[in-house]
């Protein structure tokens, strides 16, 4: 029996990717479970398991076009039974497998596209990269096209009608495609709503004026040769996030040295016991961080602009930014102040590897309370970073260095090392900001203060 295998869902906040590989031949048999192919989001890169044994008949993707939920990827000739009938499999994946006979319709309907609704950061990214929500518009969302709301699935509903050319201005803007009123046939959104929906943001208010990115570059040619090199997922996703937080959040930093030569005694001493433990002085900012949010509650919210309300949240999740190949990422340590000291410094190392590697779960980068983003192990003396929107304060780490200072009349020579929190000043002040790294200052300097 002939069936054809269709893309899973892509992950939290994530709805499409670009095929960066296959990985199975024409012909080949293949088990359960065995990586098909990997997807390239905004976030990470994502391998697409088989979920049931077989033989590849026919691929219908290739290497770089552009997947969504649901839609069919291979056609396969059934060597066992279904995936559905598998005792330990995941319900999920033995979903993806569908009988020809229906499958190829509904593919194609789910296949057409979907936004793009990536990141914050965080990120994504942020700002940093990291994955974010995007602000709420004045402008109603796009209706949903007639033969989705009758034969699709919620998700499948959910799906914005635009374009590959809109979907990547929407990207550039930072536009959610489903704020944005489509003027086209059954609602289709084109580039001209997307600029309409941006001039229509700015003029209501939400921006504060003109929008960045709106403005188009020079003809650079006129003063010699240039190279043109599209951004990829995750730096498309910086861009969008940086531009946006800058936009947002009106910012202030405040900024402190702290001695650390207690502190990297200590870590020393611990490593020495046992080496195996990633005790990072990043683990040791993350383990204080997270404690002063629970002393200093008004770091752990959100602002809720259209409602001038400071959102308050119960729980803490610590984001720390990692430099990795594909560039920067802001994964998220969930619930960090309930975490011990050994546990954080485990969780970091996991969360670091498996983002250099492209492999971490696109969920894990979102929902972060405060971002941290230590740039000491690159040497630079410190930095003013920005807010990894919709969080309100970040904190920046630069190298430590040694320097003489008097202390008790006396001339001592420390470690010092630079923090800069950067905070949205609509809800913290300079005297806030400034409590929060004396706190820090003051437990950094006691060891055991992060132990307990």
């Amino acid at each position: 029996m002939t069936q054809t295998w269709n893309i899973p869902a892509l992950g939290d906040g994530v709805s499409e990717g670009v095929v960066a590989q296959l990985l199975a031949e024409v012909g080949q048999r293949v088990s359960a479970g065995d990586t098909l192919l990997e997807i390239e989001t905004d976030k990470v890169v994502m391998e697409v398991p088989a979920p049931a044994d077989g033989v590849i008949e026919a691929w219908l993707v290739g290497t770089g076009d552009t997947l969504t939920q649901g839609k069919a990827f291979a056609r396969v000739s059934a060597a066992s039974a279904p995936a559905s009938s598998r005792s330990d499999g995941d319900s999920s994946e033995a979903a993806v497998a569908t009988d020809a006979a229906g499958s190829s319709e509904t593919s194609t309907a789910s296949g057409a596209g979907a936004e793009d609704s990536a990141p914050r950061e965080q990120a994504d990214q942020a700002s940093p990269a990291a994955p974010v929500d995007r602000p709420s518009s004045s402008t109603s969302p796009a209706p949903t096209p007639p033969a989705a709301t009758a034969s699709g699935s919620a998700d499948e509903r959910s799906i914005a009608p635009a374009g590959p050319a809109a979907r990547r201005l929407a990207r550039e803007l930072g536009v959610d495609l489903a704020d944005v009123q489509g003027s086209g046939a059954r609602g289709r959104i084109s580039k001209d709503d997307i600029k309409r929906h941006v001039r229509e943001r700015g003029t209501a208010g939400t921006t504060g004026g003109a929008v960045p990115g709106n403005i188009a570059l020079p003809d650079l040619t006129q003063w010699g040769a240039v190279t043109q090199q599209p951004l990829d997922g995750i730096g498309r996703a910086v861009a969008g996030n940086m531009q946006r937080a800058w936009r947002e959040v009106p910012h202030a930093w405040v900024s402190r040295d702290v001695p650390i030569d207690a502190l990297e005694a200590a870590r020393r001493r611990l490593r020495a016991r046992d080496p195996e433990l990633p005790l990072t002085l990043t683990a040791l900012l993350t383990r204080a961080l997270a404690q002063g949010l629970r002393e200093f509650p008004r770091f752990n919210a959100g602002f809720n602009a259209q409602a001038q309300t400071l959102v308050l949240r119960e729980d803490v999740h610590v984001g720390v930014a990692v430099d990795t190949p594909r560039g920067l990422m802001v994964p998220v340590l969930r619930n960090a102040d309930r975490l011990s000291l050994r546990e954080t410094a485990m969780a970091l190392a996991t969360l670091a590897e498996q983002a250099r590697a492209g492999r971490l779960d696109p969920a894990l980068l979102r929902g972060g309370c405060i971002t941290i983003s230590n740039l000491g192990g690159l040497g630079a003396d410190g930095l003013m970073p920005m807010v990894n929107w919709p969080e309100v304060a970040i904190l920046g780490v630069g190298a430590a260095r040694r320097q003489p200072r008097l202390a008790d009349g006396q001339l001592v020579e420390d470690s010092l090392l630079p923090l800069t929190l950067g905070f949205d000043h609509r809800v913290i002040n300079g005297a806030d900001a400034a409590r929060l790294l004396g706190w820090l200052h003051d437990h950094l300097q006691e060891p055991l203060a992060l132990a307990l």
